[in-house]
């Protein structure tokens, strides 16, 4: 099954992913996206930090699992003590012999009694010394995880990975959006919580220091809101503003007074219960307009540093030849990263490269 087959399936489960950040049971709603999205009789996640595990999700077939599974036998998961590389997609067998898991502790006193024997998974890490893990299984021997099934999870790795950071961010710790203003007052580039009308509720001291000369825009009283101070930005922005509340992103460059210039990227992000934001944006200097560093992107989707450079041009606003220039490589040679670039991320296109930045506009390495 290739990814040109599967793209309008995940449009519509990305989209679920992100609007499920949003409820009060965030992990047992994304979990439930997953299980649809993979057709598979259970699935679950759990989160750790530095190695101990401190949340954990799984459907109601299997829930009878989770306290012998946390008690004792997740020290000796015959498929977790073997992970491949994060990101990185892989079923049960390609991790374990079968033939020696069904004769292994595990799998006789905790996994066959749940039908548990080729399980699909990935890991993912979303800050530092926290890894999400999400594994997926059918318990039907006749219809069991095989190859066709992995490019459907690959595809939702990096909107996975998304959601579940942003969960972690926001609503890890049942905290409501607005607890999280010293996670991102941590970040070096200017976020913006506001509504769809651009009336601000949040700016981290980023964003403040950005607008304080107003060389590019003002966050504005509450009730005028966040405006560019060239008027022909200004419309530009309060639209991409509008379109984000409804759920779709984008991105803009903003001209300044002052000869520079920022590229702001604009996303959906869950209602808080407290307030009416239901907008991000993301502000950066220049060449680095997401806040997603080359280290970043490289640790999220596997890129390779010249891939990763790559991709930091293409989404400050370079065209693939100005790209090749600045990086100082050969047009044929920047196709080829280009090539690669697409194929990790699943974003198919240009355009799907630019809406998955703007999905994660904040995440890093770490928060």
């Amino acid at each position: 099954m290739g990814l040109a087959m599967i793209a309008p399936f995940t449009r519509r489960t990305i989209d679920a992913l992100y609007e499920r950040v949003g409820e009060p049971d965030a992990l047992s709603a994304i979990n439930a996206v997953i299980m649809d999205a993979l057709d598979v009789d259970n699935s679950g996640i759990w989160l750790s930090r530095n190695g101990v595990i401190s949340d954990l999700v799984v459907s109601d077939v299997i829930k009878a699992s989770s306290e012998p599974y946390l008690r004792y036998y997740h020290k000796i998961d015959a498929w977790t003590l073997h992970r491949p590389a994060p990101n990185l997609v892989s079923l049960g067998y390609e991790r374990v012999d079968e033939g020696e898991l069904v004769r292994s502790e595990f799998y006789n006193d905790f996994a066959r009694h749940f039908e548990m024997l080729r399980p699909m998974g990935v890991t993912l890490t979303l800050g530092q010394g926290v890894v999400a893990t999400v594994a997926s299984n059918r318990g039907s021997r006749q219809h069991m995880l095989d190859d066709g099934d992995k490019p459907v999870l690959q595809a939702l790795v990096p909107h996975l990975r998304g959601a579940l950071a942003l969960q972690h961010l926001f609503g890890g710790s049942g905290q409501a959006l607005y607890a999280s203003r010293d996670g991102l007052d941590a970040q070096a580039h200017g976020v913006v919580l506001c509504d769809g009308h651009g009336r601000v509720a949040f700016a981290n001291q980023a964003a403040q220091a950005l607008a304080q000369g107003q060389d590019f825009f003002a966050l504005g009283a509450r009730d005028t809101g966040l405006r560019a101070v060239l008027p022909r930005d200004n419309q530009r922005l309060l639209a991409l503003i509008g379109r984000a509340a409804e759920g779709q992103p984008g991105s803009l460059w903003l001209a300044g007074r002052n000869g520079q210039s920022l590229h702001v990227l604009v996303t959906p992000v869950p209602a808080s219960r407290h307030g009416q934001a239901r907008v991000m944006i993301s502000i950066g200097l220049n060449r680095n307009p997401t806040g997603i560093s080359e280290d970043g992107l490289q640790h999220m989707f596997g890129l390779s540093p010249a891939q990763a450079a790559l991709c930091l041009l293409l989404a400050g606003g370079h065209t693939l030849e100005a790209a090749a220039a600045l990086r100082g490589i050969a047009k044929t040679t920047a196709r080829t990263h280009y090539s690669a670039i697409l194929i990790k991320t699943g974003a198919g296109s240009m355009r799907g490269l630019m809406m998955l930045l703007a999905r994660l506009p904040i995440v890093g390495t770490g928060f």
